[in-house]
């Protein structure tokens, strides 16, 4: 099974966060696809932009890349 990177990101948000409904919600939010032309289409990698959790996720991923 090939880990992408928004299982990397809910792995580091798993050492901190315990519950079981808020990193199924957050994982919901990475799932999300997105809307174009009134069409929804999947995403495979990457975070939303713009949404609540943004900041966060960003932090996050910097840190997992060391940038």
């Amino acid at each position: 099974m090939q880990v992408g990177p928004n299982d990397q990101l809910m792995a580091k948000i798993a050492e901190r966060v315990s519950d079981k409904r808020l990193l199924k919600l957050i994982r919901a939010f990475l799932r999300a696809g997105v809307m174009e032309g009134g069409l929804v289409s999947p995403v495979d990698e990457g975070t939303p932009q713009g949404g609540p959790f943004t900041p966060r996720t960003q932090k996050i991923t910097s840190v997992l890349t060391g940038c």
